[in-house]
């Protein structure tokens, strides 16, 4: 993967791919990051986390709930979804975590004290759009740290220390 532009502004990165061909045009459609419309969701959640549907939207929050793996997340959403997992314990992301939860579209990880991430932590999150590692013990991001994140467009790292 090859990133042509990151601009770090406030602890936040935004990312865009190269593209081999002429920069292309903006134009004012945009794709949002889940569907909107209005129908209702009825997709299980599990204890200890909440769910909720804002604008069409699932949200999974888990936050502040002990977790120390994300195997801990034992559902899977078939809808994309929004996932919550600030305030935990996680010290280490694994290999393959996160795999289950493919459909995940944003993840929030911060203020969980993650001191590493290991090769391959992100496979199967192919259409997450926003990662939150703020507020962590992160030091080094190695070249393949978010490799399997094809469509990330949002990366918070601020105050990783």
């Amino acid at each position: 993967m090859r990133w042509v532009t990151l601009a770090a502004a406030l602890g936040c990165l935004c990312l865009s791919q190269a593209s081999h061909g002429p920069t292309p045009t903006p134009t004012s459609t945009h794709t949002p990051l889940v569907d909107n419309s209005e129908e209702e969701v009825d997709e299980p959640c599990f204890e200890p986390c909440t769910c909720e549907v804002k604008e069409g939207v699932l949200h999974v929050h888990c936050d502040g709930r002990g977790f120390t793996n994300a195997s801990q997340v034992s559902q899977s959403w078939i809808r994309p979804f929004k996932l919550n997992l600030q305030r935990n314990s996680f010290r280490r992301l694994y290999s393959n975590g996160f795999q289950h939860l493919g459909n995940a579209v944003s993840m929030n990880l911060g203020n969980n004290a993650l001191q590493d991430i290991r090769v391959g932590a992100f496979n199967g999150l192919a259409k997450l759009r926003r990662l939150y590692l703020h507020e962590n013990k992160l030091e080094v991001f190695r070249n393949d740290t978010f490799a399997g994140l094809e469509a990330l467009e949002y990366l918070q790292v601020g105050s990783s220390t």
